[in-house]
């Protein structure tokens, strides 16, 4: 598995920034193995909706049949977003059979 991270400016170099791709890593692994997922990205973002400011987590996951799937995630903290991001990914690729 290959892993591509992009994120916000405020998180480089930050305590907070090694401890979320910290988590992001080992969820993704045990996804992996469960799964068989290939290669997955992640990009983190700010976006605003309705007046207040929202983290996103983007993944972008090919399976090893070549299938790309393709994930956002909402939420008032960074982790939140991750781990809704992962928990969607999880269940898109237990629903999907593969």
């Amino acid at each position: 598995m290959q892993l591509q991270f992009t994120l916000p400016q405020q998180l480089i170099n930050t305590t907070a920034a090694f401890s979320l791709l910290s988590s992001f890593v080992e969820r993704m692994k045990e996804l992996a193995s469960e799964t068989g997922l290939a290669i997955a990205s992640m990009q983190l973002d700010e976006v605003r909706s309705n007046g207040e400011s929202l983290k996103k987590a983007k993944f972008n996951v090919v399976l090893p049949d070549g299938s790309p799937m393709h994930i956002a995630a909402f939420a008032h903290r960074w982790e939140d977003a991750i781990l809704n991001a992962i928990d969607t990914c999880a269940q898109q690729v237990t629903y999907s059979g593969k």
